[in-house]
C-alpha cells in the first residue's frame, strides 16, 4: 500500500490561493466519486474538475485516495503544535489535542457526512482512513512515551493513543448520526476523563524497573466501536 504523503496543495501561491485549490480538488473529487463513483474516476477526472494538470495532482497526491484526506495533512499539523505547546497530565493533554477534528467536523459537517458514505463504499478508500488513523496514533503514541510513564511505556503509550482515537471515532460516529443533538466537544472531553481514570494511580507505568516484559514499540489498533468502558477495560487488561 502507497505510504502517506500529502503535500497540501500551494507553492509560490498565497494561502488563500492554497486554501481555494485544496477545496476544489477534495469537493471536485467527493462530487466525482459520488457520481460516477471510486473506481471509475481518475486523477485526471479530479484534476480537471479542479482546474489544474494531472501532472500537478500527482506532484501533491501520490494515489487519488488522499485527495479526500487532505484535510488530514492540516489537522496532523495542527494536533502536532497542541502537543508542544499544552502542559498538564499527559493522556488529557493528548486527548484534548484532537479538538481540531472535532472543530473540523462541526465547521465542514456536509462534506465529512458525504465522505463517510463514501468511504463506507469502497475498500481502498476505508484501507486509506486507517493509513491516517494510523498517523494519528504515532504521533499521540510519540508524545506520550515521552513522558514519565515508567516501564514499558513505549507499548502502553500506544495502546493509550489507540484508545483516544476509538474515542474520537465513537464522537464522529455519534454526530454523523445525529447532527447537533449534543457537543461533540463535550463528548470528546468526557471519554477522554474516563480513558485517563481508568488508567489508575499506576496506569501507564506498568511494573516498575522489574517489569517481566521488555519494553516494545509498535501501533495498536483497538475497534472503533467499542464503547468508553470496553476500551478502559482492554486497557486496564493489558497491565
Amino acid at each position: 500500500m502507497t505510504p502517506i504523503r500529502v503535500t497540501t496543495p500551494g507553492g509560490s501561491a498565497s494561502p488563500g490561493d492554497s486554501e481555494d485549490l485544496n477545496s476544489r480538488l477534495r469537493i471536485g473529487a467527493l462530487h466525482l466519486f459520488e457520481t460516477r463513483g471510486f473506481d471509475t474516476t481518475t486523477a485526471e477526472d479530479i484534476a480537471q474538475s479542479a482546474g489544474i494538470s494531472r501532472r500537478t495532482f500527482f506532484r501533491y497526491f501520490p494515489v487519488r485516495e488522499d485527495v479526500l484526506f487532505s484535510d488530514h495533512a492540516v489537522y496532523l499539523l495542527r494536533v502536532e503544535q497542541r502537543l508542544r505547546a499544552a502542559r498538564g497530565e499527559p493522556i488529557r493533554v493528548a486527548g484534548v489535542a484532537l479538538d481540531p477534528l472535532v472543530d473540523g467536523l462541526v465547521a465542514d459537517a456536509d462534506f465529512v457526512t458525504r465522505r463517510a458514505v463514501v468511504i463506507r463504499e469502497n475498500v481502498a478508500l476505508r484501507d486509506r482512513e486507517v493509513l491516517w488513523l494510523r498517523e494519528y496514533q504515532q504521533l499521540l503514541g510519540g508524545f506520550l512515551a515521552e513522558q514519565d510513564l515508567g516501564a514499558r511505556s513505549a507499548i502502553f503509550a500506544q495502546i493509550v493513543a489507540a484508545a483516544l482515537l476509538a474515542a474520537l471515532s465513537q464522537v464522529i460516529d455519534r454526530w454523523l448520526a445525529a447532527p447537533g443533538s449534543e457537543d461533540p466537544r463535550a463528548l470528546l472531553a468526557e471519554l477522554v476523563d474516563e480513558i485517563a481514570e481508568s488508567m489508575g494511580e499506576s496506569g501507564l507505568r506498568g511494573r516498575g524497573p522489574g517489569a517481566a516484559h521488555p519494553e516494545r514499540t509498535g501501533v495498536v489498533v483497538i475497534n472503533s466501536r467499542l464503547s468508553a468502558d470496553e476500551i478502559a477495560h482492554l486497557i486496564e487488561g493489558a497491565h
